[in-house]
């Protein structure tokens, strides 16, 4: 990609939020997703595991981020007569991420895991022997950079 470009990227970008505030709009979006999946079933325990991580933009931008945010982990998985409400509870709460389109590597009636796009936000949602709720932000501009002139 042409200096040019990756230029014009990071201008796209800068009408954006920044990577911090899209890490704390997925991180909040997971607490309330599956507190309200816990709420609605409630053998669904979640907690945090993992670490965070974050990729570039290789391609897209120099100074842009991809964060991956940590998981949200159930230990037991959805039950199978509970994963058609479990999946729109999920769904309808990445409506508020953005527009909403979903997508399934595995959906067999013990086997899930489900790929959530919404705002630019990736969201991954399963249940094999466990249940996880994780996600990615799109790529974004650090604080740091936006703070800067053009």
């Amino acid at each position: 990609m042409s200096a040019e470009e990756l230029s014009r990227n990071d201008q796209h970008l800068r009408g954006l939020p920044s990577y911090q505030d899209s890490i704390a709009q997925l991180d909040a979006f997971l607490v309330v997703t599956s507190d309200a999946l816990t709420k609605a079933f409630p053998y669904l325990q979640f907690s945090w595991s993992n670490e965070r991580t974050f990729t570039t933009c290789h391609g897209y931008s120099e100074n842009a981020y991809r964060g991956q945010s940590a998981t949200r982990l159930a230990d037991l998985p959805v039950a199978p007569d509970d994963w058609d409400r479990a999946f729109r509870i999920v769904v309808d709460h990445a409506a508020t991420l953005g527009p909403v389109e979903t997508g399934a590597f595995h959906d067999q009636s013990t086997v899930h895991d489900t790929l959530i796009t919404a705002g630019g936000f990736s969201i991954r949602f399963g249940s094999i022997k466990a249940t996880g709720l994780s996600g990615d932000t799109p790529c974004r501009l650090p604080q740091s950079v936006l703070d800067q002139a053009p």
